[in-house]
């Protein structure tokens, strides 16, 4: 998984640039349920037509299935409690059954 999707079009160097909007994850093991893609986009594929994911829900995932609270806080260098994750990141429910 990288940061950054690529561009729905070519450009003019016969490349693709960054693109924001849409992006892709493959996830497997770790006590998932496999097989399967989650959301659709458009028909160019530059956006998300069905079911977006975001990456906080991704690594909500990630830490459910390692049986981390992704909403429990954590002391940064100054001591100061940061969560984990945005308290609105979820594990994604397609993924954990």
């Amino acid at each position: 998984m990288g940061e950054f999707g690529r561009t729905p079009k070519i450009n003019k160097n016969a490349g693709r640039d960054h693109w924001a909007p849409v992006n892709y994850a493959l996830l497997s093991g770790g006590g998932m349920n496999m097989g399967q893609m989650i959301g659709t986009t458009e028909k160019t594929g530059g956006y998300a037509a069905t079911r977006p994911v975001h990456y906080r829900d991704i690594l909500s995932t990630l830490y459910h299935n390692l049986g981390i609270d992704s909403h429990d806080l954590v002391r940064d260098q100054g001591e100061r409690p940061m969560p984990i994750l945005p308290s609105h990141a979820a594990p994604i429910r397609e993924l954990v059954g």
